[in-house]
């Protein structure tokens, strides 16, 4: 969390940052089969950071917002 302060990523009004990405299908390849094999890739990355990634959301297990 510290990493990322450092780097000065703060959201608008928060003191906290934020990460939202939108990607069409088509800009994960060219067949379907290609892109559900970079889905999985995705899929993969998620459960293997995700604590990790959770730990840098400010969310809890649960889904929730920090309070």
């Amino acid at each position: 969390m510290a990493a990322f302060r450092e780097m000065h990523y703060n959201s608008h009004n928060a003191g906290t940052f934020g990460l939202h990405i939108h990607v069409n299908r088509d800009a994960l390849g060219e067949h379907s089969a290609t892109q559900d094999g970079t889905i999985s890739k995705i899929l993969y990355l998620f459960e293997r950071f995700w604590q990790e990634i959770l730990r840098s959301s400010l969310r809890t297990e649960r889904l929730g917002c920090p309070p």
